[in-house]
């Protein structure tokens, strides 16, 4: 027992991060009692993404951490057919909340991650006065919370962009906010660039609402609000303990959601695609005193080689 269980160990943890063709032929280099076990692990990985769907319609489960390498490649191999879905899928509103004027109700009982949100519009949602912070350099500030791109007759998948942030030249920024690596990076990608095809769709639609409720705001530094958008800026957000899990700082295991150094290399290509097709992501990090709501500040960072 103990000598089928140690290939099947050893050898199940390089299938699960190595290439479909090393993966089969690993497959074959355990006894018939493991073998079982060590195909399963390569059904897993090999989990193909059905090409018909938009990008906010990508089973989470075809994303976790043991399929970022497949399911990254899968997706830049087929990212614009699967823009293209996205784009075709968009649900237009008559009217879109997007400024919010305070932090919305808060009980004890509120999610960290959503009192995290609030705290980080409430440091950063004015603009242009003397001793405030800017938020990040393509974004000065967070202009709203919880901005959702569903109707009200069927949800289809859409939910809400977590943060709206404003660009130099006043243009939208979805900001998509994570606390916990069950949500991992690729996860984190795939929904704020879903949230980016979205809003680039509805602002290049005639007579629809999403651009009109964001020239109602009248931001002083709104110039391209006549403009077509050929290109949006998207960010991946987490505070700093999320990023040391992610990319397995000191102290942290693997289990508490570290991504496979080999994925690397398929998570940036799936990065570089989508700025390609006009979708560039920025990452960055909160820096948290203590507990909340005390944001100290945010900084942008890079993602490892």
């Amino acid at each position: 027992m103990g000598q089928a269980r140690e290939p099947f160990c050893k050898l199940g943890q390089q299938i699960l991060h190595s290439s479909d063709t090393n993966a089969n032929q690993l497959c074959y280099n355990v006894n018939s009692r493991s073998r079982k076990k060590v195909k399963l692990a390569v059904e897993l990985q090999l989990m193909e993404i059905d090409s018909s769907l938009g990008l906010h319609e990508i089973p989470k489960k075809a994303m976790q951490l043991t399929r970022i390498n497949n399911a990254a490649e899968q997706l830049e191999k087929g990212l614009r057919l699967f823009i293209k879905n996205t784009e075709s899928k968009v649900q237009e509103r008559n009217q879109y909340v997007i400024k919010r004027e305070d932090i919305g109700r808060i009980s004890p009982g509120t999610g960290y991650e959503i009192r995290l949100e609030r705290a980080l519009w409430q440091k950063y949602h004015k603009q242009d006065q003397d001793g405030e912070p800017n938020f990040l350099p393509k974004s000065p500030c967070i202009i709203g919370y919880s901005v959702a791109l569903f109707n009200n007759r069927n949800q289809a998948n859409w939910g809400e962009i977590d943060l709206m942030g404003v660009s130099q030249d006043g243009m939208p920024i979805p900001i998509e906010l994570k606390k916990y690596t069950g949500d991992n990076i690729l996860k984190m990608i795939v929904q704020v660039a879903a949230y980016g095809v979205a809003v680039r769709r509805l602002w290049n639609t005639d007579k629809c609402g999403f651009r009109n409720s964001w020239t109602s705001l009248e931001l002083p530094s709104c110039s391209s609000a006549n403009k077509s958008m050929e290109r949006i800026e998207c960010i991946c957000l987490a505070p700093e303990d999320y990023w040391n899990r992610t990319f397995g700082q000191k102290g942290t295991k693997r289990r508490e959601g570290q991504v496979n150094r080999d994925s690397w290399e398929s998570i940036k290509k799936l990065v570089k695609k989508f700025d390609e097709f006009g979708v560039s992501l920025t990452f960055a990090t909160i820096l948290l005193d203590n507990d909340l709501p005390k944001i100290s500040g945010c900084t942008s960072i890079e993602l490892p080689d």
